[in-house]
């Protein structure tokens, strides 16, 4: 018996004495290398050095730098991918697990969950709500194994090779009703980030700086402090219009392609960016029709699998310094805004979820807390219906004992 219940496959778990981990939760690559830095990593690195030397804490201007990286690509030239001759930050290349048959997972559950889900197994995962029908398709290299990624033997290998990207998040999405409003796409997190006076005036401007480049409709906000606030509180976001998707397919019902295999479907940002801009711009989600999207322009800069942010600091950071504790929450959402008032603020309670995928890597899994809160089955131990759902069940549940 697990210690939370049901039945854990392995050696007896003795009282007070924490069994050896089958997965590499605690193992940590060494510093990944860089290419060589261009202007924006260099001020990048040297905003964070005044941080560090202030005493500020690097979470203060975590959502800031996750902005400047997305900017980044979507103020980019209309140039090929594969054309490009830019140098491209370096994804890790860590000792290969393979020899010990375990590779660290990319794994999430909607929110509310409907169970584990463990992207590694080359699945599409669906999901439904009063909103929409929801497929959702994600693909990475494995970039902690570099022995695997080079051989090729992985999914969607052919997909990656000769691309500069480490993963791909694909939807598929049946809508049951017209948005009534606009539907914002972006990255939620679901606790407050402190940002101190001068690290709040510098996020301002910065902000301020990547509206004029992006548009009026970026939104970001570091979120309120609870301590300060009396009511409901604001998470830390930051989310753009439908626009920030670099690919769109739109079906007849029946007619959609696998979403699997979308590559020589539908319009790319980068095949003519201004015109896919103002054609999602245009775009209107009705009954009847089949939206295919990708997603996947800041993904050179943020490697999932390591949960580490490239392009900020030689060496790469680790995701978790920046945003806090995992997950990040992946989020698609319309938002009330018939108050009248002159409070802006994405507050949950204005908030009408299309799509939301809490997400994180083995190797940085969520406290036990938070996995409690994530997925209410984890306290009662890892029942039978989990364990169906996955291929390797106990090894994904020791990094929660």
């Amino acid at each position: 018996q697990g210690p939370w219940g049901g039945t854990v496959f392995g050696p007896p778990v003795l009282p007070g004495v924490r069994p050896p981990c089958a997965c590499t939760c605690e193992r940590r690559p060494p510093p990944r290398q860089m290419a060589g830095p261009s202007l924006l990593d260099v001020s990048l690195a040297v905003l964070l050095g005044a941080f560090f030397a202030a005493g500020f804490a690097t979470r203060s201007v975590a959502l800031v730098l996750l902005i400047g990286l997305l900017v980044r690509w979507l103020s980019l030239s209309e140039s090929k991918e594969n054309g490009s001759k830019q140098r491209e930050p370096t994804p890790s290349r860590s000792r290969s697990p393979s020899a010990e048959g375990v590779t660290t997972s990319v794994s999430g559950t909607f929110v509310p969950s409907t169970g584990l889900l463990d992207f590694s197994k080359d699945r599409v995962q669906e999901v439904e709500n009063d909103n929409c029908h929801c497929k959702c398709y994600v693909l990475y290299r494995p970039t902690d194994d570099p022995d695997k990624e080079a051989s090729g033997e992985y999914p969607n290998a052919d997909h990656f090779r000769d691309r500069k990207r480490l993963w791909e998040f694909r939807w598929q999405i049946r809508v049951k009703r017209p948005p009534k409003r606009p539907l914002a796409f972006g990255i939620e997190l679901s606790q407050y980030v402190p940002v101190s006076g001068w690290a709040r005036r510098i996020q301002t401007m910065t902000v301020s700086m990547l509206r004029k480049a992006v548009g009026k409709d970026l939104y970001h906000s570091c979120g309120d402090n609870p301590q300060d606030v009396v009511g409901e509180v604001e998470r830390p976001v930051f989310v753009m219009p439908l626009w920030a998707w670099d690919q769109l397919i739109i079906s007849e019902e029946g007619e959609e392609p696998d979403i699997r295999h979308i590559e020589s479907h539908g319009v790319l940002r980068t095949s003519g960016r201004s015109e896919f801009i103002r054609q999602l711009s245009r775009l209107e989600l009705q009954p009847g029709k089949v939206y295919t999207v990708g997603f996947w322009c800041i993904s050179r800069f943020l490697d999932v699998v390591n949960w580490s942010m490239l392009g900020v600091v030689p060496g790469g950071v680790g995701f978790d310094t920046f945003c806090g504790a995992p997950p990040v929450h992946i989020v698609i959402y319309e938002l009330d805004d018939s108050h009248g008032g002159k409070d802006t603020r994405h507050l949950q309670s204005r908030k009408t979820y299309w799509f939301n995928l809490a997400l994180w890597s083995s190797k940085v899994p969520p406290s036990e807390p938070t996995m409690r809160k994530l997925i209410p089955e984890v306290s009662n131990g890892p029942g039978r219906a989990q364990l169906q759902s996955l291929d390797d069940g106990s090894e994904r549940w020791c990094c929660w004992r």
